[in-house]
């Protein structure tokens, strides 16, 4: 399947599939994939939204955002866990660019401007939800 998925539906997708009851797993961020493994049923997913303190990104579509807001947290973080966290503003294609090598933030302002009022919607709203 292409359909957006990330590591935080393990959970509730695995319950599920132990026979738990969906409001087990109703305060996750994740979202249950078994009906799409089963019975190819889309996910109810527009957008995905991660923040750290340090990093966040947000995916929507073909474009994905990363913003590290701190670098040298973003650097002490990536050399222990050995991969590069990103500088700055970063904003991919990943119908075209899925290794996120070519950043497209200057060529595509109205794209970052876009995805960057979504997360601080998200991150607003998850505030208040005490999330």
């Amino acid at each position: 399947t292409d359909t957006m998925a990330c590591g935080f539906d393990l959970m509730p997708t695995l319950l599920s599939a132990a026979g738990a009851p969906a409001a087990s797993y109703a305060q996750s961020d994740g979202l249950n994939l078994l009906p799409l493994i089963t019975h190819g049923k889309p996910l109810d997913r527009e957008t995905l939204h991660w923040d750290v303190g340090f990093q966040w990104a947000v995916r929507q579509g073909k474009w994905k955002l990363k913003v590290v807001v701190d670098e040298g947290k973003a650097g002490s973080t990536g050399s222990k866990q050995h991969v590069e966290l990103g500088h700055g503003i970063e904003l991919y294609n990943l119908d075209e660019d899925e290794g996120e090598k070519n950043n497209l933030a200057s060529t595509f302002p109205e794209v970052v401007e876009r995805l960057t009022r979504l997360h601080d919607q998200w991150r607003s709203k998850v505030s208040s939800s005490g999330k």
